[in-house]
């Protein structure tokens, strides 16, 4: 943060004010914040960043764009969806000026707005635009790269909402196919696609199924997150939460 705040100064001292130079410097900053969970500090930043760019660059820059993206993602975080919708959505009709339609950066903003749409219960929306971000991954970036898996995930975690649970694992299991082929069989993604299917299982009704699949992903996370971490966590829950149905439907194991 120090280093940044001093290259601020410095892109201030010898460009003035609303140099993109000094908006990049800002944007930086407001990332900063983002990280931090310091979500009204990190607004400040990036709208200073978007005025500047909006006057130096004009509205159809692609600086813009990436600022608006910025703020969609503040917003998604503090719950203001209808706000990050409208900012990811400003993204979007930049980019597609700037970039057509079939690129990897269009297919990234679809994937943004389809997990609004996802957590606004607009799910008929919400797969519209991740089959969007899928095509153009997959035309762009071929059927092997991690984003496509990021993807499918959406797009199971979506069919699952709607209870079409057999389409949802389809979709888990080929984002677990590609993300073995990229990362191995211990990285911390394999671990979410486990996790997840493991939460088919369960509404699907297969407890069994559901435990072992919560122990991948319990193997996985320990291993590499640790015993402590919010994720490993999230799965010692699960597997409770599925042994305690399965008691209730006079299961045992």
């Amino acid at each position: 943060m120090e280093n940044m705040v001093e290259s601020l100064a410095l892109n201030k001292s010898e460009f003035g004010d609303s140099h993109p130079d000094v908006a990049a410097c800002l944007s930086s900053i407001g990332d900063i914040y983002i990280k931090r969970g310091d979500y009204e500090e990190a607004l400040e930043y990036h709208n200073d960043s978007l005025r500047i760019r909006k006057e130096a660059l004009g509205e159809n820059s692609l600086d813009v764009a990436l600022s608006y993206l910025s703020l969609g993602d503040i917003h998604a975080s503090e719950g203001k969806l209808n706000k990050a919708f409208e900012e990811y959505n400003e993204t979007l009709s930049i980019r597609l000026r700037c970039q057509g339609e079939n690129h990897p950066d269009i297919a990234r903003t679809y994937h943004k707005m389809s997990q609004v749409c996802e957590q606004q219960d607009q799910l008929d929306k919400a797969l519209e635009y991740s089959e969007k971000c899928h095509s153009i991954i997959l035309n762009t970036l071929g059927g092997n790269h991690p984003g496509l898996a990021d993807a499918l995930t959406t797009m199971g975690n979506i069919n699952c909402s709607r209870k079409d649970f057999e389409q949802a694992l389809k979709f888990h299991t080929e984002a677990l196919d590609i993300r073995k082929r990229n990362y191995g069989d211990t990285h911390p993604s394999i671990a979410d696609s486990y996790h997840l299917m493991a939460v088919v299982y369960k509404l699907m009704g297969d407890l069994q199924l559901s435990l072992d699949y919560h122990r991948k992903s319990l193997n996985i996370r320990v291993q590499s997150l640790g015993g402590d971490h919010p994720d490993t966590a999230s799965t010692f829950i699960g597997m409770a939460d599925t042994i305690q149905t399965d008691g209730k439907t006079g299961g045992g194991h």
